[in-house]
């Protein structure tokens, strides 16, 4: 085509790559390579080609929304997961690796929709957040980080490599007292934190949700249910908690406060030293709760039974500790006990012995997705003063905006 150069041809619109040629007098050959060649192709009609242009950038432009949201950077995008630790009916548990500095965590993740219509579950997922946020304690889980996306409210909490109380209670049926008695020690100085600090009922004390940490001490964890009083004479009505620890002001349906926690220490209590809690779960589990004549196993110490028994009294204002903590402190049950050692934690944890050394385990890492949310479907609520982050420099609603 010796003086014949090739040009982008301006009529194919952006979503083609054509060309036409032109001779050095800048005259258009398509037109005769048309004719003289009877087998090639006309140019398509105006209006197919102007339909098939449209449909083609339609293509680009949701390929290129699809390539940014992919390429947007997302705070879950810093963590890796590795296995499933729970779920529930709101979200799950994972655990997660931390890409920077390759640390574990607990990554609780639920999802707005299935709380944000709810006032309570809203009021209870930013509380949970709040006593995590706030507390330093030595016996609370630790919050690491807490973000939220359109769709999905994130809590990073420190991994308690040894699982929960409940599922070593069950391997070894029962604590001896030395053991329950530092167990339950740990429990009580987590549990002051909440109501003297923290002015929180905790409302779901039980061993599933005591988590045992990589030393063997215990931290509480899983505030879902804790409500915060604003006044000492503040009550609550709602029926909720573990049907095998509650007390009976709830049973009965009656206005209850935080001393509904002191009854689910004597439930606790009772369970670690015999590995079960002293009312069943089978159709008369209320009526016994209300009856309230719990058996006593032979090999418990006179000490433990008379402690359990003024925890386990049916009239909250009348449970040991209601007045204050230092009183149930005081009780002969813990006439060996150390209070400072015990929050320093000086002490090595008597739980060590019933914890059984864990190969190390191979994770196959999983990448963290969100599934983009329908154009047709409303924005989601914002909760505010979610996000957390200690190490940014900026906190609540200015990591919101961004």
């Amino acid at each position: 085509m010796g003086n014949n150069c090739c040009v982008p041809n301006q009529n194919n619109g952006p979503s083609q790559i054509g060309y036409s040629f032109l001779n050095k007098n800048n005259q258009d050959l398509t037109k005769t390579a048309n004719q003289n060649n009877p087998n090639f192709l006309a140019p398509p009609d105006q209006n197919q080609q102007g339909t098939k242009v449209s449909q083609l950038s339609s293509l680009r432009s949701l390929s290129s929304q699809q390539n940014k949201a992919h390429q947007e950077k997302h705070p879950f995008d810093d963590y890796q997961k590795l296995a499933n630790l729970g779920s529930g009916a709101y979200g799950e548990v994972s655990l997660v690796r931390k890409k920077k500095d390759g640390k574990l965590y607990a990554m609780k993740v639920v999802k707005k929709e299935k709380v944000a219509l709810n006032r309570k579950m809203v009021e209870a997922t930013l509380l949970e957040q709040k006593i995590l946020k706030k507390s330093k304690h030595p016996f609370i889980v630790k919050l690491s980080q807490s973000f939220q996306t359109e769709g999905k409210l994130y809590i990073i909490m420190e991994y308690m490599a040894n699982g929960d109380l409940y599922s070593v209670l069950q391997k070894v049926k029962r604590f001896d007292e030395n053991t329950a008695r530092f167990i339950f020690a740990e429990v009580i100085l987590g549990l002051q934190y909440l109501h003297e600090e923290q002015n929180t009922m905790y409302r779901d004390l039980k061993p599933e949700n005591i988590l045992i940490g990589e030393d063997c001490h215990i931290k509480l964890s899983d505030f879902g249910l804790a409500k915060q009083f604003v006044n000492k004479e503040d009550k609550e009505n709602a029926f909720l908690g573990t049907p095998q620890y509650l007390a009976p002001e709830i049973v009965l349906q009656k206005p209850y406060d935080k001393n509904i926690d002191l009854w689910t220490l004597g439930i606790l209590l009772f369970e670690l030293l015999s590995g079960k809690p002293p009312f069943g779960s089978g159709k008369n589990l209320m009526k016994d709760i209300i009856i309230n004549k719990p058996a006593f196993p032979s090999y418990f110490s006179a000490n433990a039974v008379d402690l359990i028994k003024k925890l386990l009294q049916n009239i909250g204002s009348k449970r040991l500790g209601s007045n204050n903590f230092a009183e149930l402190k005081s009780h002969p049950f813990f006439e060996k006990i150390d209070w400072d050692k015990i929050f320093r934690k000086e002490l090595e944890s008597l739980l060590k012995q019933y914890i059984s050394k864990k190969p190390d385990r191979a994770y196959r890492e999983k990448t963290i997705i969100e599934s983009p949310r329908a154009a047709n479907k409303k924005p989601m609520y914002n909760f505010p003063e979610f996000t957390y982050n200690p190490n940014s420099l900026l906190i609540g609603d200015d990591l919101e905006k961004n």
